[in-house]
């Protein structure tokens, strides 16, 4: 099944149905599996690193629950980074990584609190349109 097609999935289940996301081929940051990216309300861009698509069923579902979590915080998000740009420079190093940290807590746990009751994404592909839920399709990591 293509990747943006099982989290667009997700995003319904969960009434996320006003948020459009499509796949970026920007570069993952090193030290992420995923990342989502929010250019304008209510659209996002989901970010893919290699090593997302070497876990198994369950780490993929986890890694995108995780990084849909991030879509209803967009607005909070952008009021801190705001709030954060208003300090002096001494104080905005000071704020960036607690603000970061307590945002990363809420959305894991939503994450793992969602994921008991989403389905299992099944072989995840980027094939365009593939909605085979057991696809033979490579994936970017395999051989």
């Amino acid at each position: 099944m293509n990747v943006i097609l099982y989290m667009r999935s997700l995003m319904n289940e969960v009434g996320l149905t006003q948020w459009t996301i499509e796949k970026s081929n920007e570069e993952c940051p090193k030290d992420s599996l995923a990342q989502i990216h929010h250019t304008e309300l209510q659209h996002a861009y989901l970010t893919l690193s290699l090593d997302f698509w070497k876990q198994d069923s369950v780490d993929q579902k986890m890694t995108l629950l995780h990084e849909m979590c991030h879509i209803p915080m967009w607005s909070l998000s952008f009021m801190v980074d705001g709030m954060r740009q208003g300090l002096k420079r001494n104080m905005r190093k000071s704020w960036k990584r607690p603000l970061e940290d307590g945002e990363e807590c809420v959305v894991e746990f939503f994450a793992r609190a969602l994921a008991r009751f989403l389905p299992l994404p099944g072989h995840l592909c980027e094939m365009d349109g593939c909605i085979d839920r057991d696809c033979s399709h490579s994936s970017p990591a395999s051989p």
